[in-house]
């Protein structure tokens, strides 16, 4: 509206045949909005000031086809007749359940400009759970035939403050330099 306000939303629903047969689809929202500031209030020395929020889930998969899978393949080799010929055997266990590892994602920022665009900066502040990590674990064998599973296990926190600026030092017709730091 005026462009004071702005708001975004997505949602994807994604298939993989990588994950298992129980599992392969995942839905994926995102959501954002934001209000400039400076378009509101009169700011003196600002250029432009934007606060935005957003809030999203995206979606990991393993980095191999058919993990998912009872597989079977060359693991050695054996010697017969005066020749060394491949021996075959399980490379990996059935996983059925095997499901996309998720991370949700919240974030509150500030986007600002001031002294004529010379100085911008932004600020954000972010809280990023995962779950659902995608990892290798040691299984007994047997049951398995296998000695390690892909599985799907644990979580993950992250949060923390991240801080961008960029001063504009020289800008004359043929040198411009701009300084500028992340924290």
């Amino acid at each position: 509206i005026n462009n004071n306000y702005f708001v975004s939303a997505s949602a994807r629903y994604e298939g993989s045949s990588r994950f298992g047969e129980n599992e392969k689809w995942g839905l994926f929202p995102a959501v954002s909005a934001g209000v400039t500031l400076s378009n509101l209030i009169d700011i003196p020395t600002v250029n432009s000031m934007k606060l935005r929020a957003s809030y999203g889930v995206t979606g990991n998969q393993p980095a191999n086809s058919y993990i998912s899978l009872q597989r079977f393949g060359q693991t050695g080799s054996f010697f017969y007749n005066g020749a060394y010929g491949p021996s075959y055997g399980p490379v990996s266990n059935a996983n059925p359940d095997l499901r996309w590892e998720t991370k949700a994602e919240f974030d509150f920022g500030v986007d600002w400009s001031m002294l004529d665009n010379r100085l911008t900066g932004t600020m954000d502040y972010y809280i990023r759970n995962t779950s659902d990590l995608l990892l290798t674990v040691d299984v007994p064998v047997p049951p398995n035939l296998y000695r390690q599973t892909l599985v799907n296990i644990g979580e993950l926190k992250n949060q923390g403050f991240e801080l961008s600026l960029s001063y504009l030092a020289i800008n004359k017709p043929g040198l411009t330099w701009t300084t500028s730091a992340n924290f």
